[in-house]
């Protein structure tokens, strides 16, 4: 018979120390959840107050948005200065253009570099410039092209009147093919008063100009009066030249005049516009009467013909 001893249940150390752990976890866990929840509160409640704190601040000392007009910028090749072109450029206007005008076009431009002139008389001359002309330079009147004859055929005159012209622009170079392939030598381009384009500031403006020289005996009136109210302005412009033929100096044989070099010029122009306060409108009307002579010109051949390889004249009964 055997005598023994009850057994009690071994406890192992790892098991015990699990169990523990578990069993203080749950409520651990659940006091530190309430806790962040009572933390959060005040906090998220905080937050919000310095929100609206701060929205209020900044509707308090707020400042309208400025708001800026709208800026409209133009550009233009011509009706600028010398100094505000970039392109090789010649630009008559003020004291220098009166000082250089002529009764002709071509005569008005001789004396700037590069330009030279035709001549046919005293009225039918064009500019030459580097050594070309005719529709080679082409010549504009503001901006648009002049259509006459004197571009195919230089012994007529330029349907231009110098005297009653503001400014004369000379463009050459690259630059002049922006107004046709054709304009390789340059652009002429005469700006005038013929349009209004402002109201003068004292209702009416004007100016008159006076001139005469004793070698052709010429006498040359021009005057030009601008009025204007509201928003219409009206121009009008005339001119009178009167040129006999012009004196020479020794050893021509035929006298001391050159027949044929008279010159007499009549031009009358009437320009209305309305202007507002983003621009102008306007048109213009001009009637110019040239009557001149061709210094050497005949009519001895006018009824002359070509027949095969000689000048046949006359009817071909003679």
């Amino acid at each position: 018979m055997r005598t023994g001893i009850p057994m009690r249940p071994k406890l192992h150390p790892l098991p015990l120390a699990l169990l523990i752990a578990f069993a203080c976890q749950s409520p651990l866990a659940t006091a530190d959840t309430d806790t962040n929840k009572a933390t959060a509160a005040p906090i998220a409640a905080a937050g919000t107050s310095a929100s609206k704190a701060a929205s209020t601040a900044a509707d308090s000392t707020s400042v309208p948005t400025p708001t800026l007009g709208s800026v409209v910028v133009s550009a233009s090749a011509l009706s600028l200065g010398v100094l505000e072109m970039s392109t090789p450029v010649s630009v008559l206007s003020g004291d220098q253009l009166v000082q250089d005008r002529a009764a002709s076009l071509g005569e008005t431009l001789s004396r700037e570099p590069g330009i030279r002139s035709t001549h046919f008389g005293a009225g039918a001359s064009r500019p030459i410039i580097r050594g070309m002309d005719g529709p080679r330079v082409k010549v504009l009147s503001d901006g648009a092209e002049v259509m006459d004859a004197s571009t195919v055929s230089p012994d007529h005159a330029v349907a231009i009147e110098p005297m009653l012209s503001e400014q004369i622009e000379v463009l050459r170079g690259p630059s002049a093919l922006a107004y046709g392939g054709g304009a390789i030598g340059g652009v002429v381009n005469v700006l005038d008063r013929k349009i209004p384009t402002a109201i003068p500031a004292r209702g009416v403006e004007g100016s008159v100009e006076l001139r005469a020289n004793t070698a052709a005996r010429e006498t040359a009136g021009a005057f030009e009066v601008t009025a204007g109210a509201g928003n219409f302005a009206i121009h009008a412009e005339g001119l009178t030249r009167d040129a006999s033929d012009y004196r020479v100096g020794h050893g021509w044989s035929e006298g001391r005049r050159v027949d044929g070099s008279d010159n007499k010029t009549e031009s009358t122009s009437l320009g209305l516009s309305w202007i507002g306060d983003r621009g102008w409108l306007g048109l213009a009307y001009t009637h110019q009467r040239n009557e001149y002579g061709l210094p050497g010109h005949g009519h001895d051949l006018e009824d002359c013909h070509t027949h095969g390889d000689h000048l046949h004249c006359g009817t071909h009964g003679d």
